[in-house]
């Protein structure tokens, strides 16, 4: 499932992004051109905004909650949203990207040196070259799921 989440959502989008969903942020709140853009990659629009309308055609998610973990909960309910482990960090939080696994020697003058003695697997991001790896923030997203689950 691919979203595109309006303004509003920017908070929502990137923990979307780090669950491993393809979660476009747009941050012109351009109704029509939401629309346009959801309907043409198949993506289905989610917002808080709710003079957003529905007879723009397409699929179109309403959240009421201004908290990221009602929110989420709202898009669990809603469209029957499955959190799979296996897919966290797989995208970049800022572009949106896949992700694209690195060999460790090629991120050692990239990362802080405990990083590189103590992480044996890295990702980076193909447009904005964003380095990733497994650290103590993926406790942070069980800390949320916790509360989503």
């Amino acid at each position: 499932m691919k979203f595109l989440l309006t303004r509003e959502l920017g908070r929502c989008a990137r923990w979307l992004r780090i669950l491993g969903f393809d979660a476009r942020y747009e941050p012109s709140g351009n109704k029509a051109f939401c629309m346009l853009e959801a309907l043409r990659e198949e993506r289905v629009v989610v917002t808080r905004n709710m003079r957003f309308g529905r007879r723009h055609g397409g699929s179109v998610v309403f959240l009421r909650s201004n908290d990221l973990t009602g929110q989420i909960r709202e898009l669990r309910d809603q469209l029957g949203l499955v959190v799979d482990r296996s897919r966290f960090f797989s995208r970049c939080i800022l572009c949106n990207e896949p992700l694209a696994v690195i060999q460790k020697a090629a991120v050692e003058k990239e990362v802080p040196p405990y990083v590189f003695g103590t992480v044996d697997a890295f990702r980076r991001c193909p447009v904005c070259r964003r380095i990733y790896w497994k650290g103590t923030h993926w406790e942070n997203v069980e800390e949320i799921l916790k509360q989503v689950c």
